[in-house]
């Protein structure tokens, strides 16, 4: 659990970051279908999906996870925000025994614990069974319900689990006092969009044997 605290934390202060720093004015018409391999039975294609109002723009590789950066297009905040993607054993304590439980159907239910029942009257949390390309998974969205209000956000949680392997992560989807100002200012529909359509891809073959032996010079 800890080193699942330790991802959130920091991929929220790379998500910040790069919204201040990675604007850009112009944004794109059209996608290219972004294709990231984080290891064994995690090799996954994220496209844009159909009438959306973003763009991938980059993702990032490392050892067993990486991220994904994506511009927005909104006039009061432009730039690009980020959100994680780890690769897990889909037996993983966080990922059958996070916030969420494999259900009788076959999907995903919230979990009851702690955070759950203080969270759920305070509306400060929303539960989403996801079905994406080809696995099955869960998103919560959470909301700061301490500190100042002027800095509370919402941060977005998710699993997506194919065969053995699962793929989670996390990020901000914005300021809870911008929701309140701006119609489109919550960035967690467009998220849910991005990973319902992410897609997992078959393993990477190995490079040719018959491919020439590069000598260095």
């Amino acid at each position: 659990m800890k080193r699942w605290l330790l991802l959130i934390v920091m991929y929220g202060c790379a998500w910040t970051a790069c919204a201040q720093a990675r604007a850009r004015p112009d944004f794109p018409k059209t996608s290219t279908p972004t294709i990231a391999n984080f290891g064994p039975g995690c090799r996954i294609q994220v496209a844009q999906p159909s009438a959306s109002r973003f763009d991938i723009t980059y993702a990032r590789e490392s050892g067993w996870g990486g991220g994904m950066f994506v511009l927005n297009d909104l006039k009061f905040l432009p730039g690009e925000w980020f959100f994680g993607l780890v690769c897990y054993a889909a037996s993983e304590g966080h990922v059958r025994e996070g916030w969420a439980l494999p259900s009788s159907s076959g999907g995903w239910a919230l979990r009851k614990s702690e955070s759950s029942e203080q969270l759920l009257p305070l509306r400060a949390l929303r539960f989403y069974e996801l079905t994406a390309k080809n696995s099955r998974g869960w998103a919560v969205a959470v909301d700061d319900i301490s500190g100042d209000e002027r800095f509370r956000q919402r941060e977005l949680s998710y699993c997506l689990i194919r065969d053995s392997k699962a793929v989670c992560g996390g990020g901000y989807m914005g300021y809870l006092r911008d929701f309140q100002r701006h119609k489109d200012a919550d960035l967690t529909p467009r998220i849910l969009d991005l990973l319902r359509n992410i897609e997992f891809l078959e393993d990477a073959p190995p490079p040719s044997l018959n491919e020439p032996v590069r000598v260095p010079q």
